[in-house]
């Protein structure tokens, strides 16, 4: 189940399901292949992301909710930094700052793939 600091299997299965998922979307055809998220589903979704960005997904498409920083996390995920999140907490203190961390290189050793192709010009969206 995943929480706010999730068990880094589950973080290796999530990232390997989605790259799993475009790579069998982009076999034996050359057109693209896009991915939709849900927003509202916070906890898995940078690592969700990241497994799609590294099989070469074409387009992100992320929706029931407001993704604002979702462009800025694709942006970022391309070098494989540490990255988080905001997460929206129903009743949390209004100062607190939940956040879903994902760090790439803790999870694989060695050097990571680079992530060419991917886009990394965004619309902005309305503040």
């Amino acid at each position: 189940m995943y929480t706010a600091d999730p068990d880094p299997h589950l973080l290796e299965l999530t990232v390997l399901g989605n790259f799993a998922a475009v790579w069998l979307a982009k076999e034996g055809h050359a057109g693209v292949v896009g991915v939709n998220y849900l927003e509202k589903i916070q906890l898995p979704l940078l690592a969700c992301l990241y497994g799609a960005l590294l099989a070469g997904v074409d387009y992100v498409l992320v929706d029931a909710g407001i993704p604002r920083e979702i462009p800025g996390a694709l942006d970022a995920l391309v070098e494989h930094p540490e990255i988080s999140l905001k997460l929206h907490v129903e009743s949390g203190p209004a100062e607190a700052d939940f956040r879903a961390r994902f760090a790439p290189h803790q999870l694989f050793l060695g050097e990571l793939p680079p992530l060419c192709g991917a886009r990394t010009s965004w619309p902005s969206l309305p503040q």
